[in-house]
């Protein structure tokens, strides 16, 4: 019972679609759940993270994978529990700088092979 919540952060679609296309995707509803439960223990943040960073399958350029996660950490960023509104904060930094790396890794490769 004291690791599952850290597991179903790791395994569960933090999601609610994998849709690329607007309109935007949400935090799926039982992500949110156990965020709203859970959110307050450290190892339940950073299996999010890890699920959001590193659990993907992903065709193109990865500045649209993380920026599909964007608008809902925004939204986490008013949660009432304040160690999650500073988790989405923190993560929220952290994918602008993924964006970023992404965007510069795209564009040496267009560069490089000029497509």
């Amino acid at each position: 019972p004291d690791e599952a919540p850290r597991c179903a952060a790791r395994m569960l679609p933090f999601l609610s679609s994998d849709d690329p296309e607007p309109p935007m995707e949400g935090i799926h509803p039982l992500f949110l759940r156990l965020i709203d439960q859970f959110g307050d223990r450290e190892e339940v943040l950073d299996a999010t993270a890890t699920n959001i960073l590193f659990n993907f399958t992903w065709v193109g350029s990865l500045t649209t994978y993380f920026g599909r996660f964007l608008g809902p950490l925004n939204t986490l960023e008013e949660h009432a529990t304040a160690r999650v509104a500073r988790w989405a904060a923190r993560m929220h930094r952290r994918l602008v700088r993924q964006i970023n790396d992404a965007q510069s890794h795209d564009d040496e490769y267009q560069a490089r092979f000029e497509i």
